[in-house]
């Protein structure tokens, strides 16, 4: 009985949260936008990445959790399906910190991964570093006019 009781309780603590569904849908759109080998069948934080980049999550307090933390590098770049074209912005409410290291081609070129950031929803983001390591002249990244509006950035 006490043993029953002991696999009840660790399975209890040692239960993960689903990632909040509107983090989800942001992380699998930069999963697919950036060719990233991290996991698209999984809402588990822990289980997303696929190497050693960094994903922390924190519990949201409404049974999901959020994403503080996301440093996208060191993975080997896959091709993946072409991510959400009506995809408006990237939500991430609790992000402090996102750092992407390009490896490859974007999927789709008409986004600009910076606008989808500068969101009022994302107003916990203070630190952003992008990294092209791909050919000379061929960087999809750039910085939009009135960049930030609305997020409190402290470093570009």
């Amino acid at each position: 009985m006490l043993c029953a009781f002991l696999l009840l309780m660790t399975s209890v603590v040692n239960s993960e949260l689903p990632l909040d569904s509107t983090e989800l849908t942001s992380i699998r759109w930069l999963i697919n936008q950036y060719n990233i080998n991290w996991r698209l069948d999984t809402d588990l934080c822990s289980e997303i990445p696929t190497d050693t980049s960094d994903l922390k999550c924190i519990d949201n307090g409404q049974g999901a959790q959020t994403i503080t933390k996301l440093d996208i590098n060191y993975y080997i770049p896959i091709t993946n399906s072409f991510p959400d074209p009506n995809l408006k912005s990237l939500s991430f409410p609790s992000l402090s910190s996102f750092s992407i290291e390009m490896r490859s081609d974007v999927r789709n070129n008409t986004f600009s991964l910076l606008s989808l950031l500068d969101q009022s929803s994302n107003d916990q983001l203070k630190n952003v570093v992008i990294d092209c390591n791909i050919s000379p002249g061929t960087c999809p990244f750039s910085i939009p006019g009135q960049f930030p509006k609305f997020i409190p950035l402290e470093t570009l």
